[in-house]
């Protein structure tokens, strides 16, 4: 009957519930993100100059009003005149639409470039997510351990005084109680600031309050590098944005050597002189151009072209290598997942749990069946972690995520 009791006793201990936590699924955290993480909102602000740049270009110039008075007397006489008229410049006719252009073009860069950084954020978000799941479930691991000796160390308290277990039995589990309360905390500490690093990045309030992850199923899909360079080439977003970068430079530059061109006013108005003679009158105004006007912009236009141009072969093949590598180290860690991992661990547990109950194993080969669970259940998820992340960087290397692409 006591031996029922203690097993009953330690199958309790095994299935008593965490404290409630709020639950914050991964798409909610994608949410979340999108919406509320400070560098995306930074970057709107950038958009949002673009639009007020677009606005400047499409505006017309001013035109001048101007009104002279001449008064002249010599000996008695006078003479004079007023004219009143106004004047435009014309050289907006042929620069203003490479100026649009060029800033249009601009605008949809930054907006391919607030794209990827989208991809960026999610790749971050979701490794500091399966970051703190796997920190979630370990520490679960370390908790249903402790409560499992703690019931132990109830029940054996019962044992030494019935006289059926020594003292030095009782001081062993009381002594691995402490060494797994220890590496719980220490797991804690680290959950907490992988959660605070989570809430920075949905652009929460860092609080105290707990957040109960959900277990993102593995996936273990055949993957083709050369494809996935394929699809990376053609579909990351900072590859548009440079390629965007470039063809508004190019309108940049075909707008600054418009503005090469002399400089031309063309003025109208109305005169009249004291003696009765008046009429329209017309005014051309034409700039000499004799320092090289705006030719300071139009190199530098040119040479912006060359740099951005060496930049995007520079960045398709940081793409390439940084593709290569990610799905040579996701298929390493597929295999090392599946060679890897045990399976079984909880009924190892079980098993253990029974056998010393009833005598079958002492408590030196208990304590090390503990250890074996512990250190199993870390390799697995340690395995599980470590292929989840070489998927996400993957992705990220060729330009893909699910959540964005849903939308």
């Amino acid at each position: 009957m006591r031996l029922t009791r203690l097993i009953f006793t330690l199958f309790m201990v095994l299935t008593v519930q965490v404290v409630s936590q709020t639950k914050v699924s991964l798409d909610e955290a994608v949410s979340m993100a999108l919406k509320y993480n400070p560098v995306l909102i930074e970057q709107q602000s950038f958009i949002n100059k673009a639009k007020i740049e677009i606005d400047d270009a499409n505006r017309y110039p001013n035109p001048s009003l101007n009104m002279s008075w001449e008064h002249l007397g010599s000996d008695g006489q006078t003479a004079g005149e007023w004219i009143v008229g106004g004047s435009m410049p014309l050289n907006f006719l042929w620069e203003r639409k490479h100026n649009i252009a060029s800033k249009e073009l601009l605008h949809r860069s930054l907006l391919m470039t607030v794209e990827q950084t989208k991809y960026e954020v999610l790749a971050r978000l979701k490794k500091a997510y399966l970051n703190y799941d796997h920190l979630n479930r370990l520490a679960a691991f370390y908790d249903s351990t402790l409560r499992l000796l703690v019931g132990l160390e109830v029940a054996s308290q019962s044992k030494l005084e019935a006289g059926d277990i020594s003292k030095y039995e009782l001081q062993r589990i009381s002594l691995e109680i402490r060494k797994y309360r220890n590496d719980l905390m220490l797991l804690e500490q680290e959950r907490d600031a992988a959660l605070l690093d989570l809430k920075l990045l949905t652009g929460q309030q860092t609080d105290t309050e707990k957040w109960l992850s959900e277990q993102i199923p593995l996936d273990s899909a055949g993957i083709n590098g050369e494809a996935m360079i394929e699809y990376a080439l053609k579909n990351r977003f900072d590859i548009k944005a440079l390629d965007l970068r470039i063809e508004s430079e190019k309108k940049g530059l075909e707008y600054n050597e418009s503005k090469q061109f002399p400089g031309i006013e063309l003025g109208a108005g109305y005169k009249r002189q004291y003696d009765n003679f008046a009429g329209p009158v017309i005014q051309l105004n034409v700039e000499v151009p004799l320092f090289g006007r705006n030719r300071k912009e139009t190199e530098l236009s040119g040479e912006e072209i060359r740099s951005l141009t060496i930049s995007r072969k520079l960045l398709t093949d940081q793409i390439v290598t940084r593709v290569k590598f990610a799905a040579e180290k996701y298929q390493l860690m597929k295999e090392n997942y599946a060679g890897g991992r045990i399976s079984d661990l909880d009924g190892m547990l079980e098993t253990a749990m029974i056998s010393y109950t009833k005598g079958e194993l002492s408590l030196v080969e208990f304590l090390d069946g503990v250890g074996s669970y512990i250190n199993g259940s870390r390799m697995n998820a340690d395995l599980a972690l470590r292929m989840l992340e070489s998927r996400i960087e993957l992705e990220n290397a060729a330009g893909f995520d699910a959540h964005l692409s849903n939308q």
